[in-house]
């Protein structure tokens, strides 16, 4: 997840944010870090998990600019069945293959709905992007995929995900492969933030922010 710091820092002094895009939401700990930071933005937040959903969908009903879907977001629309081998509310459940498996007992699987940020975008009729924030255990690539209509035509402005520097670590998605991918609509690498460390003390994961130099 991500710490207030980037947005009462680098996020919060220079820039005015209209939407939001808070992918992975769980049960709404960023989204009630932005209503804080920004109360005159509009939060989309997207949390497939039932559990977590419904717990989501209680500040979507406090808060009447937070927008909330029960769904994942991805490359494309469609319907998967994920792995939910972990203990209620947790923020560690994952649509990258192999990293919730289980030996597949199928009362530990639920369906899940995927759509697209291009697809929230067209249906919602939801203008630029201030800040697309994913935290979806390696699935951020992913969600990118599904984002590049948006990104094409420069209406994100912010990109900000969790990454690794650990190829085979899957949970993360590596920092270079989410650079390159970005690269190709005019995204650079603003900072890291929220540095967390193995037992071992090597670099483990961060939340990596990205700009676009061709937002408009």
């Amino acid at each position: 997840g991500t710490t207030r710091t980037i947005y009462e820092s680098y996020l919060g002094h220079e820039h005015n944010f209209d939407c939001i895009f808070d992918v992975g939401a769980n049960v709404g700990q960023t989204s009630k870090l932005l209503i804080e930071q920004f109360p005159e933005a509009t939060i989309y937040a997207f949390e497939p998990i039932g559990d977590n959903y419904s717990r989501l969908s209680q500040l979507g009903a406090k808060f009447p600019t937070v927008k909330t879907f029960n769904c994942a977001l991805g490359a494309k629309e469609g319907v998967v069945s994920m792995s939910v081998n972990l203990p209620p509310l947790s923020q560690l459940f994952s649509l990258t293959p192999g990293v919730n498996d289980v030996r597949l007992d199928p009362a530990l699987k639920q369906t899940i709905q995927v759509t697209t940020v291009d697809c929230i975008c067209g249906k919602y009729a939801v203008g630029p992007i201030s800040l697309l924030k994913t935290d979806t255990e390696g699935y951020d690539l992913e969600v990118l995929k599904g984002a590049e209509q948006m990104l094409r035509k420069g209406l994100v402005t912010f990109v900000l995900s969790e990454i690794g520097l650990s190829d085979c670590a899957r949970r993360h998605t590596p920092l270079e492969e989410q650079k390159s991918f970005l690269s190709r609509y005019g995204f650079r690498l603003c900072g890291l933030y929220d540095l967390e460390y193995s037992s071992g003390g090597r670099f483990d994961y961060a939340n990596a922010l990205f700009m676009s130099n061709v937002s408009s």
